[in-house]
């Protein structure tokens, strides 16, 4: 659960019910209006599952979430509890994206991940990049896509999203994705339909 963990210099984040949190409290402010997991279909976007602060989550599950607002400050959030160790397992209906994270306090060897799930994912890890130029709250209007990193040991950066749901406009301005997954690092992939 968010509310529990996530912390900044000051203290444990605060959350708000607004659009946009608040880079002037402290500790800092940020929006539970952003804060989804995902288990679906690939490219619909009503399948997004939004928790709330207190939604308690299971290790290596994903969530997205907003920073505090337009700031120049940079800004540094601490996951707080006990580190994470060994295999997590979870649901996933055959044919869906889930929504995944690196939950150790470690880098994630991405050729391993693969490696190790191979018989059940399509290989393809996806990381979403916001572009620097998205400045809207407007799904038609985002400007980001997809990263892919897979056991070629070729990571593609971001690319306009053509899915249809975002403009395809934007420019990457981030590198590929590495062998190294870091810390708190989210992702998706995508779990294979079983061969009949």
């Amino acid at each position: 659960m968010a509310s529990r963990y996530l912390e900044d210099a000051a203290g444990v984040i605060n959350f708000s019910n607004t659009l946009n949190g608040d880079a002037s409290t402290s500790p800092i402010t940020l929006s539970s209006k952003w804060l989804y997991s995902f288990n679906g279909t690939t490219n619909d976007y009503s399948q997004w599952i939004k928790i709330s602060p207190t939604t308690n989550l299971l290790p290596a599950q994903g969530f997205t979430m907003k920073g505090s607002g337009a700031t120049t400050a940079n800004q540094e959030y601490i996951f707080r509890g006990i580190p994470n160790d060994g295999d997590y397992n979870h649901t996933v209906t055959a044919g869906n994206d889930f929504l995944t994270g690196n939950p150790y306090p470690s880098a994630l060897d991405a050729d391993q991940f693969i490696i190790d799930n191979l018989p059940v994912i399509d290989g393809t890890l996806y990381f979403w990049e916001q572009f620097s130029t998205n400045n809207t709250h407007t799904l038609a209007d985002y400007q980001g896509g997809h990263a892919i990193y897979n056991l070629m040991g070729m990571g593609m950066p971001a690319t306009a999203d053509t899915s249809g749901l975002t403009s395809g406009l934007g420019t990457a301005s981030l590198p590929a994705p590495e062998r190294y997954i870091p810390v708190g690092q989210g992702f998706l992939y995508l779990y294979k339909i079983p061969d009949l």
